[in-house]
């Protein structure tokens, strides 16, 4: 699995019309064979960082993805962008799902007291 990952500094004056392009440009990859998510999302501490995220099954898919026609939309938000963007590619390992939570969540026989620690939840 590969992860896309662009961190951009948007304006508010063109927050709506970038937000507009994503959605169009989230339509056509998630259309897209190989393409096993899409995201973007604002940042809680800073409004005008936002974080666009998609998830690829093989390289390949990635990048013909990044050489579709479509991928000239991530292009033109990405200019404009207050600050230089922050573009990563990453291949991802699957560790485990909620029952890797739980095996490291369950006191194990070396526990003082049995008891969980619940001060990290």
């Amino acid at each position: 699995m590969i992860l896309s990952t662009v961190r951009l500094s948007i304006s508010a004056q063109q927050r709506s019309e970038v937000l507009r392009i994503l959605r169009v440009f989230m339509g056509h990859a998630t259309a897209r064979a190989g393409c096993a998510g899409f995201s973007f999302s604002q940042d809680l501490a800073d409004p005008e960082a936002l974080t666009i995220s998609d998830r690829w099954l093989t390289r390949d898919d990635l990048d013909e993805h990044v050489r579709s026609a479509e991928y000239r939309l991530l292009l033109a938000v990405i200019d404009l962008s207050e600050t230089p963007p922050e573009i990563s590619f990453d291949e991802l390992v699957h560790l485990g799902d909620l029952d890797l939570v739980q095996s490291l969540r369950t006191p194990g026989p070396n526990d003082s007291d049995g008891r969980q620690d619940m001060t990290g939840y």
